[in-house]
């Protein structure tokens, strides 16, 4: 394709960059789940029950919701790699939000390529 296309530039736009985020907490809500019990998520798993939860932005959590994820995340040591993720996840949706001016676009662009060599 790079042939094909020498010119053309690659971005991603805001609604993308925030939703690999929100794949990432995914991914490794499965992952810890997966360790820590042995088998996929079930019904009364602390990380399973909360999985609807990470979705949504902190800003808009109930309290009952809050409780549920703080629950969760004590719930196991291990839980504390989905909790960094979702907290990674809810900072990049807020500068996303802020917007990004071309110094912003460029420090982004730090950020992320940095994140994808951590292989998350």
């Amino acid at each position: 394709m790079d042939d094909q296309l020498e010119d053309a530039t690659c971005v991603l736009d805001a609604f993308h960059i925030v939703k690999l985020g929100t794949a990432a907490v995914d991914d490794v809500r499965r992952r810890i789940q997966q360790q820590t019990l042995g088998h996929r998520g079930r019904k009364g798993d602390a990380l399973f029950g909360i999985r609807h939860v990470l979705r949504a932005g902190r800003e808009r959590l109930t309290p009952r919701q809050q409780n549920r994820l703080a629950s969760a995340f004590a719930a196991h040591p291990d839980h504390v790699a989905v909790e960094v993720a979702y907290q990674c996840a809810q900072d990049l949706s807020l500068e996303i939000s802020r917007g990004c001016g071309l110094d912003r676009r460029n420090e982004w662009r730090k950020v992320l390529l940095a994140w994808d060599d951590t292989g998350c």
